[in-house]
């Protein structure tokens, strides 16, 4: 892959992480339907996912659902998603799940 494309995909890679922790579960699906080849789905991402008091729940099932066998559970996307005090619960219930 050129460098070039391979910024890319770190620049996109770090939006989705933003989108992830800040955004609702529309906004992410818009930007994997658009960008979605080009991103991977780092512990950065799951762990903004977490955290994201918004619609951390949607967010992450959302992940989960398109792209769960690239998802890792660590112990700081458990900490994040402990940490989540509007949808934490529903976060953990997701990633015990997975």
């Amino acid at each position: 892959m050129p460098e070039l494309l391979r910024d890319f995909s770190s620049l996109n890679t770090t939006f989705l992480c933003r989108v992830a922790g800040s955004y609702n579960a529309n906004d992410v699906v818009a930007f994997l339907k658009e960008r979605g080849g080009e991103v991977r789905v780092t512990k950065e991402v799951i762990k903004a996912a977490a955290g994201n008091t918004g619609s951390g729940k949607e967010v992450m099932a959302l992940l989960l659902e398109q792209r769960g066998g690239e998802v890792e559970v660590t112990e700081e996307v458990v900490a994040a998603a402990a940490g989540n005090t509007r949808s934490g619960k529903e976060v953990m219930a997701l990633l015990l799940k997975h």
